[in-house]
C-alpha cells in the first residue's frame, strides 16, 4: 500500500472520530453565557481534525520530496563521479 493511499487512510479515520466527538458533545442547549455547547466542541473537534490531517500531509510531502531530493542528488554525483573518473585515466 502507497504512503498516500495509507495517509488518507489515516486521514480519514482521524475526520470520522472528530465527527464522533462533535455528535457526542453537541447539545443543543445555551448555557447561562450565552454561548452553545455544541459550537464550541465542533471549534475543538475541528481543530484537531485538522491539525492531524496537517500533520499527516506535511509528513507525506516531506518524505516524497525527500525521495525525489536524494534519487536527484545521487545522479547529479555519479555522473559527476564518473566523468571525473573517465577524464583520470
Amino acid at each position: 500500500m502507497s504512503i498516500q493511499k495509507k495517509s488518507l487512510i489515516s486521514t480519514l479515520q482521524t475526520t470520522k472520530k472528530a465527527n464522533v466527538a462533535k455528535e457526542e458533545f453537541a447539545p443543543t442547549t445555551v448555557s447561562a453565557s450565552g454561548v452553545v455547547p455544541g459550537k464550541v466542541a465542533g471549534k475543538v473537534a475541528g481543530r484537531v481534525a485538522g491539525r492531524v490531517a496537517g500533520r499527516v500531509a506535511g509528513k507525506v510531502a516531506g518524505k516524497v520530496a525527500g525521495k525525489v531530493a536524494g534519487k536527484v542528488a545521487g545522479k547529479v554525483a555519479g555522473k559527476v563521479a564518473g566523468r571525473v573518473a573517465g577524464r583520470v585515466q
